[in-house]
């Protein structure tokens, strides 16, 4: 009772105006933390100077804690490298029709999303594991690394795509490289196996 007590007047004072520096504004940022730590949520409150995205954009299905979001340049080169120069039909087609849910999942990736925030794209019996927990050792999570490049797109079924991404992170040179693997269900949804 006395933890609900002290988040109502914390979201009481959170609805006030305050200057970046304020002690308040600061403190309630600390408890925000701390409560988020200790759910195991990716977030639970907002604080007054937060702006939460459309629907449908990225970060709309679950708060990043770390506030990072692709760059427009990156979001840009991220849906570049979803059209690929690709000479087979059935292949192309199958890019086309799971671009969305790709483009995505790959820029959640990019911006380090806990692993919990994944299991809408994942398909039934699918595992989905992210890099962030052990890579990328000297970037700044609070900004997303670039996709630099998809490649090795090759279908593994009539419904089912695998291909290759490469991360790269512009402050720390730091890369790593996953594959993926993506089926269509039968309600016509792309998923992720892998």
């Amino acid at each position: 009772m006395r933890l609900t007590s002290s988040l109502l007047v914390c979201l009481f004072v959170s609805t006030t105006s305050y200057a970046a520096d304020d002690p308040v504004l600061i403190g309630l940022k600390a408890i925000n933390k701390a409560l988020s730590d200790f759910s195991g949520n990716s977030k639970v409150m907002d604080s007054p100077t937060t702006n939460n995205s459309a629907p449908g954009s990225y970060g709309s299905a679950l708060s990043n804690p770390k506030g990072a979001s692709l760059t427009e340049v990156q979001k840009k080169q991220l849906s570049t490298q979803l059209q690929p120069k690709i000479m087979d039909a059935q292949i192309k087609a199958m890019i086309g029709e799971a671009n969305p849910i790709v483009e995505k999942v790959l820029g959640m990736q990019a911006c380090f999303y806990p692993e919990n925030s994944y299991g809408i794209y994942q398909s039934r019996g699918g595992s989905f594991q992210t890099f962030y927990n052990f890579q990328f050792k000297y970037h700044d999570r609070s900004q997303c690394v670039n996709v630099q490049r998809i490649k090795n797109w090759e279908a593994s079924a009539k419904n089912a795509l695998k291909f290759n991404v490469m991360y790269v992170s512009e402050q720390s040179g730091e890369s790593v490289e996953s594959w993926y693997e993506i089926q269509k269900q039968l309600d016509g949804i792309w998923l992720f196996n892998h």
